[in-house]
C-alpha cells in the first residue's frame, strides 16, 4: 500500500462547505497521519470545535458541528475560584493518571483499546480546561471594551497590560529554569559541563546529584507535556532533556537578574499605566468603573496560563499508548523504529494489531514522512471552503487570540502585526522555528518565531523583544512578553520568512511594527 499525498490545499469532499480557518497558533507546522486522525476524533469533545487536517495543517470549521462532553459544572460563581477549587482538581487527577499509566504489559489489541480510552479521557480533561474560558473572558472583554471607548485605539493594549504582573504559571516556567541555572552556577563542575554541552555527564560530577534531583522535580512539574499544544508525536522535556538543559546553559552565561526582576518590572509597568489611566479618565464614575472591571478580571492571566500548562499535559498523554504500540511493532521488525507509528492511521494499526501484514509498509511510512517534510515548505492558505463571512474578524476571541483580521505585510523593510506588548527595542533577529534550536538564542536578541507555548517562556527572559507569525493580543506570546516587560508584535504572519536570521531590527510593541535596519 503506497500513499500519494497531495500538495494542493482543497477541503475534503465529505466535510461541510463552511468556512475553515487555519489554526497556526496551535498547529503551526504539519503533523503526521496518526496525530491528524486523533485530532479529528479528539477536537470536538476536547474543545467544542471541529478540525480537519489538510497537508498536515489544522483547520477549524465554523458551523461545522462538533460534539461536546457532558461535564460537571462548578458550583462556584467566581470563575477564579471555580478553576482552582473545581475544574483544576479534576484536570490534575485525569492528566496525572494518564501520564503515569503503565502500558508495558498490554498486547497490541489491548494497547489500541487503551489508546481509544486515553483519547476520550484526554478530551474530557482538555474540555475541563476550557470550562472557565467563557466566565473569565466576559469581564476581560468588558474591560477591553471600556478601555477602547475611553482611550481609543490604544484601549486593547492598555487593558491587557493592566492585567499583567501577577504570579502565574508562565512566569514560573521561566523562573524555575533560572533557579536551576543559579544552582548550576554554584556548582563549578556542573556549570562547566552544561556550558560545554556535556549533558550526559552532569549527574556523575561533584554536585551533580543535587542538581539532578532539583532538575527532575522541575521536569515533573513543567516538563511532562507537549512542547506545542497538539504535537504529541514529539517527546516532552521529561523524555528529551536536551532542550531544557540547553536553555539552562544559555541562561548560565547571561544576566540572571533580568529574569528575577521580570515580574517586578511587569508590576511596575501595570501600576504606572494604572496611574496614567486614572488621570486620563475625566470622571469619578469612570475611575470607579475601571477599578471594578480590574477586580472582576484579576484572575484572567493566572487561570489562562495555568490551564495552558495542563492542556499540554492532557494532549501529551496521547503519546504513550501509541508509542508503546510502536515499540511493539519495532521489536518484531514490523516497523523500523517506534516513532514510525505516528505515520500510520488507525485502520493500519488495527490491521497490524490483529497480526496481519501490510505490504510495502516501510515505503508507506517513508512516503508519509517525506510528505510532512515537503508540506513544511508550503504556505497554507488562511481559509478553506466558503469565504469568511463579514465580521468574522470582529469576533473578540478570533481577533484577540488568533490575530484574525490583519493582512500580511509586504511593505519593503517593514513587517506589521499586532501591537501586543509596549516598548521599543533594537537587536539582532534570531529566527527560531523550533525549541530544538533554542541554544542559538542569546541575550539581547529579538526572538522571531512562528508562535510560542509555555515551554518557550524561558527565552523571553533573554529576549530584547519577541515577534511571532501567529496570535493576537491575548495569545501566549503576548501574555509572556508583557510578563517579562519586553516589546512584542504578534500575528505578523510572515515574520519568520521576511526577517533574515541575523538582521538588525527595531521592534515597536505598541505600533505593532518591525523595521529592518
Amino acid at each position: 500500500m503506497q500513499d500519494a499525498p497531495s500538495d494542493t490545499f482543497e477541503l475534503p469532499a465529505h466535510l461541510p462547505p463552511v468556512t475553515w480557518m487555519r489554526d497556526g497558533l496551535h498547529i503551526p507546522r504539519p503533523i503526521p497521519r496518526l496525530v491528524a486522525e486523533v485530532m479529528d476524533r479528539w477536537m470536538g469533545p476536547g474543545t467544542g470545535s471541529r478540525m480537519t487536517v489538510v497537508n498536515g495543517y489544522g483547520y477549524i470549521g465554523f458551523g461545522a458541528g462538533a460534539q461536546t462532553p457532558n461535564l460537571e459544572t462548578a458550583p462556584q460563581a467566581d470563575p477564579g475560584e471555580a478553576w482552582r477549587e473545581f475544574y483544576l482538581p479534576r484536570v490534575r487527577a485525569i492528566v496525572n493518571r494518564l501520564l503515569d499509566a503503565d502500558y508495558s504489559g498490554l498486547s497490541p489489541v489491548e494497547l489500541l483499546n487503551a489508546f481509544d480510552e486515553t483519547i476520550r479521557d484526554s478530551a474530557v480533561a482538555f474540555a475541563y480546561t476550557m470550562s472557565p474560558v467563557g466566565p473569565l473572558s466576559m469581564p476581560a472583554q468588558h474591560l477591553m471594551s471600556f478601555c477602547r471607548k475611553r482611550f481609543g485605539e490604544d484601549g486593547d493594549l492598555r487593558a491587557v497590560t493592566l492585567l499583567q504582573g501577577f504570579e502565574n504559571e508562565t512566569a514560573a516556567t521561566g523562573s524555575g529554569l533560572v533557579e536551576l541555572a543559579t544552582l548550576a552556577a554554584s556548582l563549578p563542575e556542573v556549570g562547566a559541563a552544561l556550558r560545554e554541552g556535556r549533558f550526559d555527564a552532569v549527574a556523575t560530577l561533584e554536585g551533580g546529584a543535587q542538581f539532578e534531583r532539583r532538575f527532575r522535580e522541575y521536569l515533573h512539574e513543567y516538563g511532562r507535556g507537549n512542547q506545542t499544544w497538539f504535537e504529541f508525536h514529539r517527546p516532552s522535556w521529561e523524555e528529551d532533556r536536551s532542550v531544557p538543559l540547553g536553555m539552562i546553559a544559555a541562561i548560565l552565561g547571561q544576566d540572571r537578574g533580568r529574569f528575577a526582576g521580570a515580574q517586578a518590572r511587569a508590576s511596575a509597568d501595570r501600576e504606572e499605566l494604572l496611574g496614567t489611566s486614572l488621570r486620563d479618565l475625566t470622571s469619578d464614575e469612570d475611575r470607579e468603573k475601571l477599578g471594578m472591571l480590574l477586580v472582576a478580571s484579576r484572575d484572567y492571566v493566572a487561570v489562562i496560563e495555568e490551564r495552558a500548562l495542563w492542556q499540554l499535559g492532557a494532549n501529551h498523554a496521547l503519546r504513550f499508548p501509541a508509542l508503546t504500540l510502536g515499540q511493539r511493532f519495532a521489536a518484531d521488525g514490523t516497523l523500523a523504529s517506534a516513532e514510525d507509528v505516528f505515520h500510520l492511521g488507525f485502520r493500519e494499526l488495527e490491521t497490524l494489531g490483529g497480526g496481519a501484514v501490510i505490504d510495502d509498509l516501510a515505503q508507506t511510512v517513508e512516503a508519509r514522512r517525506a510528505a510532512v517534510a515537503r508540506w513544511a515548505k508550503l504556505t497554507p492558505p488562511r481559509f478553506l471552503g466558503a469565504p469568511p463571512p463579514p465580521g468574522l474578524d470582529r469576533i473578540p476571541m478570533l481577533s484577540q487570540m488568533f490575530g484574525l483580521g490583519l493582512e500580511a505585510s509586504e511593505e519593503a523593510g517593514i513587517v506589521r502585526g499586532v501591537g501586543a506588548s509596549r516598548g521599543i527595542a533594537r537587536g539582532v533577529a534570531r529566527v527560531i522555528l523550533d525549541l530544538d534550536d533554542a541554544m542559538r538564542f542569546a541575550e539581547g536578541e529579538v526572538l522571531i518565531c512562528p508562535f510560542t507555548a509555555p515551554p518557550w517562556t524561558p527565552l523571553f527572559g533573554l529576549a530584547a523583544a519577541v515577534v511571532t507569525d501567529a496570535g493576537g493580543v491575548l495569545s501566549h506570546a503576548a501574555i509572556a512578553a508583557r510578563e517579562y516587560a519586553i516589546p512584542a508584535v504578534t500575528g505578523a504572519q510572515n515574520a519568520t520568512v521576511r526577517i533574515p536570521d541575523g538582521a538588525l531590527v527595531e521592534v515597536d510593541g505598541a505600533a505593532g511594527t518591525v523595521r529592518l535596519i
